[in-house]
């Protein structure tokens, strides 16, 4: 026979089954909830990094000043006026600054690093002259010397 206190325990038991299940729903859609902030949170991070290295990998630009010019097979320096600012604008292209006028290099290669047969570092990279379309070579030494391939023949222009 029932009697109250057994219908009392069992509508205390079927509560507190009712309280854990929607507690066990509850804590699911938390969950659920929880991993959807964790994956946009995770893709925000990763497109702030992906951001943040284009912004980075923009290279600094630099400029180097030539007061003196020698042709490949010449023993003799000219005066010369050059002022070239290398990754300009922030691209990695090259403007000339000559007398009285400009030149545009774009650069088309990568920049490849190498020594000289006496053990000299320099950088050796491939441009386009904006004006004519003309293929230019620029290789700069680490002691500052550039020397400016163009139609087979080199100019290299000197610091003081």
């Amino acid at each position: 026979m029932v009697t109250r206190k057994k219908l009392k325990i069992v509508n205390i038991v079927k509560q507190n089954y009712d309280t854990r299940n929607y507690t066990n729903r509850s804590i699911l859609y938390n969950n659920a909830i929880n991993l959807r902030h964790f994956r946009m949170k995770k893709l925000l991070l990763g497109a702030l990094l992906l951001l943040s290295m284009f912004g980075f990998s923009q290279e600094k630009a630099f400029v180097r000043k030539y007061n003196y010019s020698i042709l490949e097979n010449s023993e003799t320096f000219n005066r010369a006026t050059l002022t070239v600012v290398f990754n300009y604008n922030g691209t990695k292209d090259v403007m000339f600054y000559l007398p009285g006028s400009q030149l545009y290099l774009y650069r088309v290669s990568d920049v490849t690093e190498g020594k000289t047969k006496s053990g000299s570092p320099y950088q050796v990279f491939d441009c386009i002259n904006s004006d004519g379309g003309q293929e230019v070579t620029l290789q700069l030494f680490d002691s500052g010397v550039l020397r400016v391939f163009m139609g087979g023949d080199y100019i290299e222009y000197h610091q003081d």
